[in-house]
């Protein structure tokens, strides 16, 4: 049986579908449940930003070191699909001296079908006073990915689907950079020995790639704490030293694997199928292990004279085991995801 995977990756590439909505929560959500699942996370910091047009696609990249608080609110806001847009170079004169207007040339220039953006700088901003040793944050320009012959992996796997990538089509231009992210995300996820956060528009490449997914148990978790926009980080800190917290991430990933082992016909029957498992499970657990005083050591209690000081040996070890219930109550991995939602 292969090991779990202990670090989860977020590139920004792949990551784009989640920044859509620029008031949803849902890359800070994807964050904290990284944290909760895995070891390790890691986050590639800088603002990406690619228009894909009706006659190229236009991508950059800017540093972290180069975005202020109000830069990186800016850098989500998205373009409105339809208008025109165009990439214009031309020679300049010397350097820092911009080229003149008649010097300028269109490289690309059409009608904008998809724009897409991400950054994950808000989130590691949010981090950072809490000095997490679990989390990361790294660059990866392409000069990086050429020092560390990344680029010739990733060069290789655009060539091995290259037909695919340059099929005619009215979304050409998109699936070609939807193949070219995933592979360069992928790549680099590869060389650090993780996983990486992958969303549904990236699923093409991902079928066409034969690529392992695994279960991370989030479909579960997203059940049994459906509120993690609103959960301080602080709650999920104390989720990770929680003593049950490897035993809760193990038993997220075996509600899901064995639902999906049921073969749910829908999206709608897996998650019927997960809640189900879940409730289940976690009814008959409570009810099997709630810790109480017992009926047996309160009418133990009650049959002690007024003048006994000691109480009688049976009623010791009831207690005793009484509290060793408490604590094998407060371990366990029910406790350690209650630390989310209480």
């Amino acid at each position: 049986m292969a090991e779990e995977p202990t670090r989860l990756l977020f590139p920004l590439r792949t990551s784009v579908e989640l920044f859509r909505d620029a008031s949803s929560p849902a890359a800070s959500v994807r964050a904290r449940q990284g944290a909760i699942l895995f070891d390790q996370i890691g986050f590639e910091r800088g603002a990406f930003d690619v228009t894909v047009t009706s006659g190229g696609v236009s991508e950059f990249w800017r540093r972290a070191e180069h975005l202020s608080d109000e830069e990186i609110a800016d850098a989500r806001r998205l373009h409105e699909e339809g208008a025109p847009f165009a990439l214009l170079m031309g020679k300049q004169p010397e350097r820092g001296v911009a080229a003149p207007p008649e010097a300028m040339r269109p490289v690309i220039a059409g009608d904008i079908t998809r724009h897409y953006v991400a950054e994950w700088e808000s989130v590691i901003r949010e981090l950072e006073p809490l000095e997490p040793d679990w989390a990361g944050a790294f660059a990866i320009t392409d000069i990086d990915l050429r020092e560390h012959g990344l680029d010739r992996e990733i060069g290789q796997r655009n060539f091995a689907v290259i037909s695919e990538r340059l099929r005619a089509g009215p979304d050409h231009h998109l699936r070609d950079w939807l193949y070219r992210a995933f592979n360069r995300d992928a790549v680099v996820a590869e060389h650090q020995d993780a996983v990486f956060n992958v969303t549904g528009l990236f699923l093409p490449a991902l079928e066409r790639e034969g690529v392992e997914t695994v279960v991370t148990g989030h479909h579960a978790l997203e059940i049994v704490a459906p509120n993690l926009a609103d959960t301080p980080w602080e709650k999920v800190f104390e989720f990770r030293d929680h003593p049950g917290c490897q035993e809760a991430r193990a038993k997220l990933r075996e509600f899901e694997q064995r639902t999906l082992d049921s073969e749910p016909e829908s999206d709608a029957e897996f998650q019927k199928g997960l809640g189900q498992d879940i409730t289940r499970d976690l009814m008959l657990a409570w009810s099997d292990t709630r810790p109480s005083m017992g009926l047996d050591v309160a009418r133990q209690g009650l049959n002690l004279g007024a003048d006994v000081l000691v109480p009688g040996i049976s009623t010791v070890t009831s207690l005793i085991e009484t509290k060793r219930e408490q604590r094998r109550h407060d371990r366990s991995w029910r406790t350690a995801l209650m630390r989310l939602s209480l």
